[in-house]
């Protein structure tokens, strides 16, 4: 992937990371998750499992939009930095 398709990918991650709507939905999931888990018994593993699982995968979509936003920031940056080698 080029550095223009980088900066883009990141620059939507970082708009989606900073939605107000996609932050009060993670953490709507999320609490439904650990209430959901709450209302178990230690003998419903399965279930008990699934719940975790349920909120590690909401942080991991989290993270990757957090690297996706990361990487941008790095693209522009060197970006830059070529750009001012060239000036030189």
């Amino acid at each position: 992937m080029d550095s223009n398709a980088i900066i883009a990918r990141g620059r939507q991650a970082k708009a989606i990371l900073e939605s107000d709507v996609l932050a009060e939905a993670f953490a709507s999931a999320k609490q439904r998750y650990i209430t959901a888990w709450e209302r178990t018994n230690p003998q419903q593993v399965d279930e008990r499992e699934s719940m975790y699982y349920a909120l590690q995968a909401l942080e991991m979509v989290r993270h990757e939009l957090q690297v996706f936003s990361d990487d941008a920031d790095k693209a522009v940056y060197d970006q830059q930095q070529r750009d001012k080698r060239a000036v030189k």
